[in-house]
């Protein structure tokens, strides 16, 4: 994932008397909530067998250094199973309760995986070594793969690939627990926290082998507590608030902006979820030529699935039939199907798309409905954002070339198959560039012409 959104989740963590102690990792629920979140080892936040009493925390947010403190009572907790007077630390997680401030509502909201033999991770720490040495505030990488999983105690062994003198690796490491160790995945993904890096007590870093705690020991403390829970990596986005900006940013006319904008808290307030716009999470995997890791949360996804649900509204489709709309031109009642391609990597090109839905056979495998418009998402911006029926027909028959017959199964080229399944394509991107209008109505007949022109 994004080095730069683990940075921005990164904590430095002080002992009341500003000694650095450790590191943590920023949990920020999405919503009006109170309270934010700092994960880090247990041992971190012992002196003298003891839960200390006031912490103080150092972040880097928009390169600036930020400064904040403990600041609720009994906000300090230690995971259940944590024996502190045990040689090896086990269970060795812990959450921190602080008051949400306002600066910490514009950073990325992290989710919880689960930690796979011969993954890759990245983290951010802070070593007490650079710190000593340079004498300033320095965040530095935690690179490694993990090697062995167990989900007996609930821990892996991190094979570390940090840069470190082998006389003195031990005390390198120092200050690194406590830090976030994260899934590396695509950058338009939520961060996927595995686990809390824990080098501590009992421990020596043999061939650079170290303890990371599953990620899912953070949610006992929580569940204990009554706290507010990370959402599983895999489990679709609880609400569309995190898109929201995103969704309106393409439009420059401010008027419109505000009336999408006001339109979209809406929906959020209403409580209209991801989970509502699709039959099943299984189906965001047949994605034609996707390449993002998770899709299911993928940011640039759902944010055009949040324009499309806008757009869907200035057209008069019900909020009940936004998972399978349709929409009347000329007449006709024409179904409106939504997909994403090249996730976060490559370049798509038009042609290359309709081949992926040609050999994912969406053209005659009924993914796609009859004479629908297919409204695509993708993250590389587009020279060619829209291709009418008549051309999408042309491209398949080029495509297939003289294996048409056996390939398309009677699929007539020009007209579709039996004169049904015409299918034609328009980038999410073209249909909010022509709400920059004065207003809703003078959009909505500006949507109408956009769409009547590409089933042509």
């Amino acid at each position: 994932m994004s080095v730069i959104k683990i940075k921005q989740l990164a904590v430095l963590i002080r002992n009341e008397n500003g000694a650095i102690i450790g590191s943590g990792t920023l949990f920020v629920p999405r919503g009006d909530g109170l309270h934010a979140y700092i994960y880090t080892a247990s041992h971190v936040i012992m002196h003298n067998e003891r839960v200390e009493k006031k912490l103080k925390f150092k972040m880097l947010v928009d390169d600036e250094e930020v400064d904040f403190e403990t600041d609720v009572e009994d906000s300090i907790k230690c995971h259940d199973s944590y024996d502190k007077n045990s040689d090896i630390k086990e269970y060795d997680v812990a959450v921190i309760k602080v008051l949400k401030k306002d600066w910490m509502k514009n950073l990325p909201t992290l989710t919880i995986g689960k930690p796979k033999e011969n993954e890759n991770i990245n983290g951010q720490g802070y070593p007490i070594s650079a710190h000593e040495e340079k004498l300033q505030f320095a965040m530095l990488p935690l690179n490694g793969v993990i090697r062995t999983c167990s989900d007996k105690y609930m821990r892996s062994q991190l094979q570390l690939s940090n840069e470190l003198n082998p006389m003195e690796h031990d005390e390198e490491l120092k200050g690194y627990s406590g830090a976030g160790v994260y899934e590396v995945s695509g950058d338009q993904t939520d961060p996927v926290l595995l686990g809390i890096f824990s080098f501590g007590q009992g421990q020596q870093a043999v061939q650079k082998l170290t303890n990371i705690f599953y990620s899912d020991l953070l949610r006992d403390i929580c569940k204990k507590n009554g706290w507010e829970e990370p959402e599983d990596a895999l489990q679709l986005p609880g609400s569309f608030e995190p898109y929201a900006y995103g969704a309106t940013r393409i439009i420059e006319n401010e008027n419109t902006r505000n009336q999408i904008k006001d339109l979209i808290d809406y929906f959020i307030k209403i409580g209209i979820k991801p989970s509502d716009l699709i039959d099943s999470k299984d189906s965001l995997h047949d994605i034609p030529r996707c390449n993002n890791k998770d899709r299911t949360r993928c940011e640039a996804c759902w944010t055009a699935r949040l324009q499309l649900i806008s757009i869907l509204a200035i057209l008069r489709v019900k909020i009940e039939e936004f998972n399978d709309p349709q929409i009347d031109i000329n007449t006709h009642r024409i179904p409106i199907d939504f997909f994403c391609s090249e996730g976060s990597e490559g370049e798509s090109k038009i042609a290359e798309v309709v081949r992926s839905i040609v050999d994912k056979e969406y053209v005659l495998g009924g993914k796609f409905r009859e004479n629908a418009i297919l409204v695509w998402a993708s993250l590389d911006k587009q020279n060619t954002k829209v291709m009418k029926r008549s051309e999408f027909n042309n491209v398949v028959r080029d495509i297939c070339g003289e294996e048409v017959t056996y390939r398309l199964k009677g699929y007539d080229t020009l007209y579709g198959e039996s004169g049904t399944n015409n299918l034609s394509i328009i980038h999410i991107d073209e249909l909010m560039k022509v709400l920059d209008a004065k207003d809703i109505e003078s959009s909505t007949n500006n949507l109408l012409e956009v769409l009547r022109d590409v089933i042509r």
